[in-house]
């Protein structure tokens, strides 16, 4: 958080840089002000963050991150299996919501993709490959539980890529949410 003790942390890093401990560094955050100090004040070459076709807050960090030649690497990019062919009544997080959408838009989004997309891509593999085409992401963390769900992954990345009309389709049927909270 920006409460963390920004310098002291710094020092630390770029010393353990320095001394050969580590070859790089990188942070985990989705808060704008907290991103924007760490790439204006120290070395760091990645963030984590959360980002799905469900949460596009980070895109407004993406032009910013990719002037700093910071790259992004991805958790959450299945929006906590909602972007998942399990049936979503199946899915705990979909229940109540997710983020900005209700359970009912989540149902409707869904639909739209799998008949949009479902032709060439698993939804698993639609989030995964919408993740990657976005510039500064570098690289997806594909959490499984499962031997299954490690498959799943596996044939996901297989999908086809998405085109940039596909992108752009996708982008403009899901809302592009950016961070109330946390700004400079």
């Amino acid at each position: 958080t920006i409460d963390d003790p920004i310098d002291e942390t710094i020092s630390a890093f770029e010393e353990l840089k320095r001394e050969g401990y580590i070859r790089e560094y990188g942070l985990s955050s989705i808060r704008p002000n907290v991103i924007k100090e760490y790439a204006e004040r120290s070395g760091i070459v990645s963030i984590m963050m959360q980002y799905s076709i469900l949460d596009r807050r980070p895109e407004e960090l993406f032009p910013y991150l990719g002037e700093k030649q910071i790259s992004v690497v991805t958790r959450g990019s299945l929006a906590k299996g909602i972007l998942t062919n399990r049936a979503l009544h199946q899915v705990k997080a979909a229940k109540d919501g997710y983020l900005s959408y209700s359970s009912k838009e989540l149902a409707q989004l869904r639909d739209i993709l799998q008949q949009n997309y479902g032709h060439t891509n698993s939804l698993n593999g639609l989030a995964y490959h919408y993740c990657l085409s976005h510039s500064p992401v570098a690289s997806v963390v594909a959490g499984a539980s499962s031997i299954e769900q490690i498959r799943q992954n596996v044939k996901a990345i297989t999908d086809e890529s998405l085109a940039e009309k596909e992108l752009e389709n996708i982008a403009r049927i899901t809302k592009n949410d950016v961070y109330e909270q946390h700004r400079m």
